[in-house]
């Protein structure tokens, strides 16, 4: 049985010293530990942890090699997207100290290529990987809901 904790904004300076640990070691949320073994086991990064809950549960994961792949292909596709659309995007655009020109149209012209990409597969495929609704699907919905949210605070 798992037990699902809601951080609030309020309590992430609190949590700082407990996050820098073995169960988060690059000191951000989400990390999770799964207790239900002998040993717990420590699981941090987002992708990383749809791929330990999608493997544990047997869901959203197809146990197929080439639907399988398809599905990690996009899961780290988004990971490596996630710099662009939130991270370098998000950062000089919402919150830098300094409106800087360069960092905001590069940023801007990654994010707009990228979410091209994405347009292109979806207008091919039900999902992201195919025809299943997948952990690539979760993965994706969760960071572009991040980011327009952001977009719409500015």
């Amino acid at each position: 049985m798992a037990t699902i904790t809601p951080l609030h904004e309020g309590i992430f300076q609190h949590l700082a010293a407990k996050l820098q640990s073995e169960d988060a070691p690059n000191s951000k949320i989400p990390a999770l530990v799964d207790r239900s073994d002998v040993e717990p086991i420590n699981v941090f990064e987002s992708g990383n942890i749809l791929f330990y809950l999608a493997e544990k549960l047997g869901h959203f994961l197809s146990s197929k090699k080439s639907a399988r792949t398809v599905v990690m292909n996009w899961l780290f596709w988004m990971q490596g997207s996630a710099p662009y659309l939130g991270g370098g995007f998000g950062h000089f655009y919402a919150y830098a100290p300094e409106k800087m020109k360069y960092p905001i149209n590069r940023f801007a012209m990654e994010t707009k290529r990228q979410l091209d990409v994405l347009n292109k597969q979806l207008a091919k495929h039900t999902f992201v990987a195919g025809n299943e609704y997948s952990i690539a699907d979760i993965a994706i919905w969760l960071a572009l809901v991040w980011q327009f949210s952001v977009e719409q605070s500015i």
